[in-house]
């Protein structure tokens, strides 16, 4: 159960559990809404026994999000939203094959599908259109994960109309004989039907999901898509960007504030996760820790292991899969923007304080989730009587959404090509949420404001106040609580303080 109030219930459905009878086809078959109603029954006093009714539709095969309406006025409301398109739903899928609109060559990164969807079952009636949006999230040689926009909600539309642009969804059978696809209804958002407020849920796909696919990819094809993951198509550049040509924003913001918010680090295992060049974990060798550092970019941790021989280890690894690496227990760890740019954050998060001693601290920093999102914030000029003002916009926030940051605009500007990375737009609560379910406490936040400051001139005042008042990064520090074990860990270390 993802929300519940006196009109609407919002729940998570597993794959393979069909939302109603109509659905599922055999009577036999136990589906979403017995449970929803079975579990209305049990927490009735009165021994009543409510109706809900489904206001969007989900194949059976699917997880995800389903909006049960209490009443019938609830449920028209909300079906009204949905046939006019007013309620926003993503999706993800895993699929065989590569999205094909212009030609058997052409690999397209994003598009829409407009396609009829037929009308099945005794029901039966005329075709309706169909709308789906699709951007490439992911893509390996025998298949790819795509963001889908549900533009409208037709049973059977998303694998309809990925098999029309050759890309059917991987499909796959549990034990018990049901059907499961690569499909998954993460997000929704629509307006509640009585309070006239705009709601929106999420839900992460469920932990089998990313897993090595039964259909057309082998486990090593699985286990190099995972691994392959991070920044190295953008080494070089990050590499000189961070170690060479220097980032005053690293020097004077970033490592200055995770070194305090670390502490000391004498004699402490720390692990940096997504460490890129080495450039923090050498920071924190010099100070006295000994450091593991893991990036799934070979040339980012080649170019790590060439710096000075301090207590310095590197890994090429998913550091969504940390406790499938041999790292063992450790003191503290960091993880320094980076997990904006990983799709899965509680696998990071939850990887982590599995290795953390009891007591032991995780420092996060990431890009300003309210002021700072890719696409979504930017700055602008407006006038407060005479006094021209800098303020920061801020067009969406809620929503979790992927995008395409290029990293070099200066650099495209003169003619050179376009350095991309995906970064994930979450707000504030996405981050908490994460730690907090990986069982860490957060005892500290921060939030930092660049140094720079502009050349003299006539908005020089100003810009340098907007600078100043509207941080650029926020950074958090998380404890693994000691839930009263003994003062060694399971390696026979003594536990951190």
């Amino acid at each position: 159960m993802i929300h519940e109030d006196e009109d609407v219930l919002v729940v998570n459905k597993p794959a393979g559990m069909p939302v109603s009878l109509r659905a599922g086809g055999e009577r036999r078959v136990r589906t979403l809404t017995d449970w929803v109603q079975a579990r209305a029954r049990r927490a009735s006093q009165r021994g009543e026994r409510p109706r809900f009714k489904a206001a969007n539709t989900l194949d059976p095969g699917a997880s995800g999000l389903v909006v049960y309406a209490r009443d019938e006025e609830s449920f028209e409301d909300l079906r009204a939203q949905f046939r006019s398109r007013r309620v926003q739903r993503i999706a993800t899928a895993i699929v065989r094959g590569h999205p094909r609109l212009e030609g058997p060559q052409a690999c397209a990164l994003k598009g829409t599908i407009r396609k009829a969807i037929e009308r099945r079952g005794p029901r039966r009636g005329p075709d309706r259109l169909g709308v789906t949006h699709f951007k490439l999230l992911r893509a390996w040689d025998k298949g790819c994960m795509l963001r889908l926009r549900l533009e409208t909600d037709h049973a059977g539309q998303a694998p309809d109309h990925l098999r029309a642009i050759g890309c059917p969804i991987q499909t796959a059978r549990r034990r018990d004989g049901a059907g499961i696809m690569h499909l998954h209804l993460g997000e929704i958002a629509f307006t509640h039907p009585k309070g006239k407020v705009r709601l929106r849920f999420s839900a992460e796909p469920p932990a089998w999901f990313e897993r090595p696919l039964s259909h057309g990819v082998n486990r090593n094809d699985a286990h190099e898509n995972e691994r392959d993951q991070g920044w190295e198509h953008v080494a070089d550049w990050y590499d000189d960007l961070v170690s060479r040509r220097r980032s005053d924003h690293f020097e004077q913001v970033v490592w200055p504030g995770t070194l305090a918010l670390l502490g000391d680090v004498r004699g402490h295992r720390v692990l940096d996760i997504a460490c890129g060049q080495g450039e923090l974990a050498q920071l924190i060798a010099e100070r006295g820790g000994e450091v593991i550092g893991v990036d799934a970019s070979p040339s980012l941790i080649e170019a790590a292991q060439a710096r000075p021989g301090l207590k310095t280890r590197f890994i090429v690894g998913d550091v969504r899969a940390l406790g499938d690496l041999e790292i063992g227990s450790v003191d503290a760890a960091v993880c320094v923007l980076a997990l904006m740019n990983i799709d899965r954050i509680d696998a990071v998060l939850q990887g982590a304080a599995s290795l953390l001693r009891p007591g032991g601290r995780l420092v996060c920093v990431i890009l300003h989730p309210a002021f700072r999102q890719p696409g979504r914030t930017g700055w602008a000029w407006t006038r407060e009587g005479d006094v021209q003002v800098q303020e920061r916009r801020v067009r969406a926030y809620l929503s979790e959404q992927a995008h395409e940051v290029v990293m070099n605009p200066g650099a495209v500007s003169s003619g050179e090509p376009p350095i991309t990375t995906t970064t994930w737009n979450r707000p504030l609560e996405r981050y908490v949420g994460a730690a907090t379910d990986a069982g860490l406490v957060i005892d500290a936040i921060e939030e930092w404001a660049s140094m720079r400051t502009s050349e003299p001139g006539p908005r020089a005042e100003a810009e340098n106040l907007a600078r100043r008042e509207i941080p650029m990064f926020l950074a958090f520090r998380a404890i693994r609580p000691d839930t009263g074990r003994s003062g060694a860990d399971d390696q026979g270390q003594p536990a951190a303080n």
